[in-house]
Formats: C-alpha cells, sequence, structure tokens
C-alpha cells in the first residue's frame, strides 16, 4: 500500500515460516539499535555509528526521521510497529533498511543464508478512531505473551503481576511512553499528543481485564 504523510500506520512482521527471529539479548537489543538508527532519510552504517552523535543531530535538526514512532513490541517471531509516515515513502524506506540491515546481521551471526522475514509487512492505515486508541495499547500488552500466551482469551486478573511484566519487559516501548526521555527511538512529543502518559498504564490494567476482553475491536493477531 501506499502510505501517505501525516497518516498513523500499525506494522507487523513475523519470521519467514513462523521462525524465531529474535533468539539472544543480543538479537533484540541489534533489533532495537536498528528502529532507532536507520530511521533517518541519511544512509547509516551502524557499525560504525554514534548514538549520542545521531541524536544530537537529529536534536539540531540536521537528520530527520522518516517516520515518528509511537510505540513498539518485540516477541521472539514478530514485532509490532506504531508510526506516523513524516515523508514520502518514509514507511517503505524505514522498513527496506530496517528488516534487510537486521536479516544482514542475523544471517551473519547464525552463519546462514535467505530470507529471514516474510515478504511483505502487514501495514494498516490506522483511520478510525477506535482503532486508534486501542492500537498503542494492544501493540504494549503484547509483552504479556512472555508468560501467557492465552490472555486474550481469559483475561488477566492480577494487576501487579501485570504491571511487574510491562515495566520490567525490555523490548517494548511502555516504559518510554509513560515517561519521556527514556527511550530515544520514540517521538516524544507526538506520543503526549495520541495519549494520556499519566493515564496509559490504567487503560493497559483495565483494556486486558476479563470485563473487557469481550469489547475489544478485532485487531491483528500475533
Amino acid at each position: 500500500m501506499a502510505c501517505v504523510n501525516g497518516e498513523y500506520y500499525h506494522i507487523v512482521n513475523r519470521g519467514v515460516e513462523g521462525r524465531t527471529i529474535f533468539t539472544s539479548t543480543r538479537d533484540f537489543n541489534r533489533f532495537k539499535r536498528g528502529l532507532l538508527l536507520f530511521n533517518t532519510t541519511g544512509f547509516t552504517e551502524l557499525r560504525t555509528v554514534s548514538e549520542r552523535v545521531f541524536l544530537q543531530k537529529l536534536a539540531s535538526g540536521k537528520v530527520s526521521r522518516l517516520v515518528d514512532v509511537i510505540a513498539y513490541c518485540l516477541l521472539g517471531n514478530h514485532f509490532h510497529l506504531f508510526v506516523r509516515q513524516n515523508v514520502d515513502k518514509g514507511v517503505e524506506t524505514f522498513l527496506r533498511k530496517l528488516l534487510g540491515g537486521y536479516t544482514r546481521f542475523f544471517n551473519i551471526v547464525k552463519k546462514r543464508r535467505g530470507v529471514l522475514f516474510q515478504s511483505h509487512s502487514r501495514i494498516i492505515h490506522v483511520n478510525h478512531e477506535t482503532y486508534f486508541d486501542h492500537v498503542p495499547r494492544y501493540i504494549i500488552l503484547n509483552s504479556l505473551d512472555s508468560v501467557d500466551i492465552r490472555w486474550r482469551v481469559h483475561g488477566v486478573t492480577n494487576t501487579q503481576k501485570i504491571k511487574k511484566i510491562l515495566i520490567e519487559y525490555p523490548y517494548s516501548s511502555f516504559n518510554g511512553m509513560i515517561q519521556r526521555g527514556l527511550d530515544p527511538i520514540l517521538s516524544d512529543d507526538l506520543i503526549g499528543e495520541v495519549l494520556d502518559r499519566k493515564n496509559f498504564l490504567n487503560d493497559l490494567l483495565a483494556w486486558s481485564s476479563e470485563n473487557y476482553i469481550d469489547a475489544k475491536p478485532v485487531l491483528i493477531e500475533p
């Protein structure tokens, strides 16, 4: 699909044939590094670029983001992103750089060849108010899969356990979404416009409870 500047998109991709794409902490961290450093209109070589220098250039306007990242969650065999496109073909370019760069890294480290991700990412235009409200919650709650894949079916009741998972899961944008300045991948100003940071955790707890399970709109399954 042709993405439009200023519009919002929910992006999902997974390992080809359902294979695991993140097998270690190193893999997860390498992909997160790509989320930050490949999100630019210029060329980026991850082996040589400094995150500190990149962020200085970003703050001074010397580099521009292809997309604004609002939320992300990485699981063993797939990932979710919620972004706003900033420049023509921004989503397309970002995904090409991100997935291509990570595949090269993965294949070198694992001593393999061939494709790693499905050939086409699922890119869903988020232009309905209800869906727009729910996408960030749904993406972050994917971290619950790390302990119970069936939470979507039976809901959750232990709020303390949920809080612990959400806060401690290292491969989602949750902490950066509730507090500015924690996650350089995210576009902080935009997040403040599209969700209520102060009440986001309570929204997640309510939305994932048994009482709310039946009321959810149909979303993309992992």
